[in-house]
């Protein structure tokens, strides 16, 4: 009524403009959290792509081996943009938590403790989310394969299309790159399917959660579920259906991030060219100068494999070799096993030079052959 002081007479017209202002102060600090994380995500994007890029120009020519083209690209292209994805959902892991609870605390100052009913039915579900998150993880991990040999197959055929042309090629090598698309298509169709049944399942469960909690708050406390009580519930339940969504989401991100971040890191952890005793003048004339190099097939500081070390021996340091061996092990029967390593390690065969002591001088102009 009009007697009424000024601060109850106008108490809605101050709240409706509190809840203006509470509104238009989350979306101003939302767009801005949006904006930072999408420019975060896009860093992260171009430095992933730029280090594969810079790692692929340094690789050794051993190493070299061990890639392919189509894996660069997908490193570049495919895994970069998963990372992308997953570092817009990162906050979310912890976030997600903290607005679970918030929702939580009010559920339970207008239910009591009924609400645990509906985090017990939450909590349920759990395990279910793990499981699906795992195979989704599962299913990512022999999707990147297909991927990899589809682009890797493509390439193939790209570069040496002159000799497809030629045999007449073409139609091996469609059905090949077919097959591997199909199966990367099963794959992703599952992960599909799995996503969909994620969300649907996770949209469903705060309704089932609000019903539990409202029956056993009706028959288990002998009270009338008001008006409040029930449209502030179910406000209440409606927004923690967000976090619940997007928690498992970003679960589903960082399992695809997981792969590709592990892809990446297997890449970049490959050998590069020797830069030792190698310098770079930039202001002195176009020239090359090699001085005492010592030349090697492969890394001289890594063993060869067993195969190949007993392939480069001939016949005759064979025998002699295993028959110093045989007598070595003979007198070290008795000792201890330290000296059995000292014998396996002094074994190990390491790359020889195929040169040594080379010179060679190309002057800016001279015609080198």
């Amino acid at each position: 009524t009009k007697e009424d002081p000024p601060a109850v007479y106008y108490k809605g017209y101050w709240l409706s403009a509190l809840l203006m202002v509470f509104v238009g102060s989350k979306a101003i600090t939302e767009s801005a959290y949006f904006h930072r994380m999408n420019r975060c995500s896009w860093r992260m994007k171009t430095a992933v792509s730029s280090s594969v890029y810079k790692k692929s120009l340094r690789l050794a020519s051993s190493e070299q081996q061990k890639t392919t083209l189509g894996e660069i690209v997908n490193l570049m292209q495919v895994d970069a943009s998963k990372i992308e994805a997953f570092m817009l959902q990162l906050h979310t892991l912890w976030d997600g938590l903290f607005q679970i609870t918030g929702y939580m605390v009010i559920l339970g100052s207008l239910l009591g403790w009924t609400c645990l009913i509906g985090l017990a039915v939450i909590l349920c579900a759990l395990p279910v989310m793990g499981n699906i998150t795992g195979k989704m993880f599962g299913l990512n991990r022999s999707m990147v394969k297909y991927t990899d040999e589809r682009v890797k197959t493509s390439n193939e055929a790209l570069q040496g299309i002159l000799c497809v042309k030629m045999y007449s090629w073409e139609e091996p090598l469609s059905k090949q790159i077919d097959e591997f698309r199909q199966q990367e298509l099963t794959s992703l169709k599952r992960i599909a399917y799995m996503r969909a049944f994620f969300r649907a399942y996770m949209s469903a469960l705060p309704t089932f959660a609000a019903a539990a909690t409202f029956l056993v708050y009706v028959y288990a406390t002998d009270r009338s579920v008001s008006a409040s009580i029930l449209f502030s519930s179910i406000v209440a339940f409606d927004l923690l259906r967000m976090p619940l969504m997007f928690y498992p989401m970003a679960l589903a991100q960082y399992a695809q991030a997981r792969v590709s971040t592990r892809r990446v890191a297997v890449f970049l952890g490959y050998e590069e060219v020797n830069q030792k005793g190698y310098t770079r003048n930039i202001d002195a004339e176009g020239e090359v100068i090699v001085e005492n190099a010592t030349l090697y097939w492969s890394d001289p500081n890594k063993p060869l494999p067993r195969s190949a070390a007993m392939s480069g021996l001939d016949s005759s340091e064979k025998s002699s070799g295993s028959s110093r061996r045989r007598s070595s092990f003979r007198r070290t029967g008795s000792k201890s096993s330290d000296l059995g390593t000292t014998i396996e390690e002094e074994e190990l065969v390491y790359p020889k030079p195929v040169l040594s002591g080379v010179n060679v001088h190309v002057s800016s102009g001279a015609l080198a052959a």
